[in-house]
């Protein structure tokens, strides 16, 4: 028996390596699906995704205690695979169609193609969770954290990445299909309220930071409007060839957050455990 079908009771695998629940919910996923390709083709090489990657598996290392590994939404399976090159299984969860995919091309050994409330778990899951960049694609996001508390158990971890500062919000958040930006603070209210506590947290992409609060203090002073379709992809692909220029910056960053967290940054990293029981 797989262990997919140890996790969770209403799947059927539709081929190799990728299964869906045998009913589906209504819910709509607040993320533009033909962001999937567009960040495909940049996820090998981009300085953005090569430096999460980095963070994320840090703290995978230094707080998972479970060899599983569920990435939910988990998008064309970057995380998920950087991560079974760490000597975790990943099991990843994507609602997109394209993005589930695009996970199996890229080699991630199973991924389900479908949304979290969708699954029937089997039982209280012994695995650690990765939310990296999907709270902000969520409107009410208490109700989706306890949701999350709900199906795991008591030495489970969460790891949760997100974007950081409301002041930092510009077209790109709504094309995304964000509802929020965070600050490291009001991460962890959000998550106390949902009946986690967190036990590590840090702001990442400092570098970055000045330069998005400059480029949308520019867009708005310009009255830049929101693009479309093509337009929308011309311009996240040259915001990521943009961000080779902060490689160096990034390195740096890498060097410092082995010794302590950074004090603030263009994105949040948080580990996230239930509370005890009172």
């Amino acid at each position: 028996m797989s262990r997919v079908d140890e996790f969770f009771l209403n799947l059927q695998k539709v081929e190799d390596g990728l299964w869906r629940p045998r009913e589906l919910g209504t819910s709509a996923v607040s993320y533009p699906e033909d962001d999937h390709d567009v960040c495909f083709s940049l996820e090998e090489k981009s300085p953005w995704f090569m430096h999460r990657n980095y963070v994320i598996g840090k703290v995978a290392k230094n707080y998972f205690g479970h060899r599983d590994v569920l990435d939910v939404g988990g998008g064309n399976g970057a995380v998920a695979s950087y991560l079974e090159s760490l000597g975790f299984r990943g099991l990843l969860i994507e609602p997109g169609p394209q993005g589930a995919r695009n996970a199996k091309k890229r080699g991630v050994r199973d991924v389900i193609w479908a949304q979290l409330s969708d699954l029937k778990p089997s039982a209280a899951l012994k695995v650690d969770v990765g939310l990296f960049d999907v709270v902000e694609h969520i409107n009410d996001d208490v109700t989706f954290m306890k949701s999350v508390g709900d199906i795991i158990s008591a030495e489970s971890s969460v790891a949760i990445t997100v974007p950081a500062y409301q002041a930092l919000w510009s077209d790109r958040d709504v094309e995304a299909g964000h509802f929020r930006r965070y600050t490291l603070r009001g991460l962890s209210e959000m998550l106390d309220r949902a009946g986690f506590q967190v036990v590590y947290g840090t702001y990442f992409f400092v570098a970055l930071a000045p330069l998005m609060f400059l480029a949308g203090w520019l867009s708005r002073l310009v009255g830049a409007k929101r693009g479309q379709g093509g337009e929308i992809q011309a311009k996240h692909r040259a915001q990521h060839q943009a961000l080779k220029v902060l490689a160096v910056g990034f390195w740096l960053e890498r060097q410092l957050l082995r010794f302590f967290p950074m004090p603030l940054g263009a994105s949040i990293v948080v580990v996230a455990r239930k509370k005890p029981k009172s």
